[in-house]
């Protein structure tokens, strides 16, 4: 049995699927089990409970064998990790796969980072000798961009044209599977990226092609970022996230600075591209 943390997540959703279709039997965690009733498969069995109160994690730890823990930076300094891990390393879990951020590795002054190398801590301070995974931009964030392309043919995107390496989160699920089903990868940090090194302003071109439509690009304002994002994130958040990309801007470099191998090291194939992902994803946009 393998519990599943943040079930119904971009990340827990693909690692769900994959463990099912590797014969593993799943327990999905979620505070919210009738949602998860209604998006999970089938046959998937399902706890509720809160990471950041502790509340559930015994009783859904019972029979687990390995755990993906999600080390969620918006619910406070240890990410929702405290109490939880306390209560894994009890039940006596034999692997934990902790999904924590890239920026964990970067400026401990950033609220989002300090709440990751927290996280992290507190994983390792209850004696788990987990498997930390450490990605950057999901490619999934592009479905930000999904409303304004039903409402026209423009997206207004912060650093259109500061080239990264997002990651698709199947590959993030993929890469944490193997952690969990194989040894070999406890106590090690893995720093994820994807294949390709690319801006914003390139992958909405992609975007374009897999949906045979125009997609013009526009550069947006900090301020008019600010508004848009603080109609679903607290403030302090969202200038945490404006200052982790800046601190991108500034770090520059190229693509030998922002990819890593370690999606075909563990997995033994190539990351997927974002053409891959665009056209898994593109009735999102339509």
């Amino acid at each position: 049995m393998i519990l599943v943390t943040s079930a119904t997540g971009r990340v827990g959703g693909e690692l769900v699927a994959q463990l099912l279709d590797a014969g593993e039997t799943v327990r999905a965690f979620t505070r919210d089990p009738e949602r998860a009733a209604q998006v999970l498969p089938g046959g998937v069995e399902i706890a509720g409970g809160d990471l950041a109160t502790g509340d559930g994690v015994a009783a859904a730890a019972q029979g687990v064998r390995g755990v993906f823990l999600f080390l969620d930076a918006t619910r406070g300094p240890s990410g929702g990790a405290g109490p939880a891990a306390e209560l894994l390393a009890g039940a006596g879990v034999e692997r934990v796969v902790a999904l924590s951020s890239a920026s964990a590795a970067g400026d401990p002054t950033n609220m989002i980072a300090g709440w990751h190398i927290a996280a992290e801590a507190a994983v390792a301070a209850a004696g788990l000798a987990a498997t930390v995974l450490r990605p950057g931009e999901f490619m999934s964030n592009a479905l930000e961009w999904a409303q304004q392309l039903r409402a026209g043919g423009v997206v207004r995107i912060p650093f259109s044209d500061e080239p990264g390496a997002p990651i698709d989160p199947a590959d993030i699920a993929s890469v944490a599977a193997v952690a969990l089903r194989e040894p070999g990868l406890a106590g090690r940090v893995l720093d994820l990226s994807g294949g390709e090194y690319t801006s914003p302003r390139q992958r909405a071109a992609t975007l374009a092609g897999v949906l045979g439509r125009e997609i013009v690009v526009e550069d947006v304002p900090e301020a008019e970022y600010i508004e848009r994002m603080s109609g679903y994130l607290p403030p302090v958040v969202v200038e945490a996230v404006l200052d982790l990309l800046r601190q991108a801007r500034a770090k520059g470099g190229g693509a030998q600075d922002w990819l890593w191998p370690t999606v075909r090291d563990v997995t033994g194939r190539a990351p997927r591209t974002f053409e891959d992902w665009a056209t898994a994803h593109a009735a999102a946009f339509t």
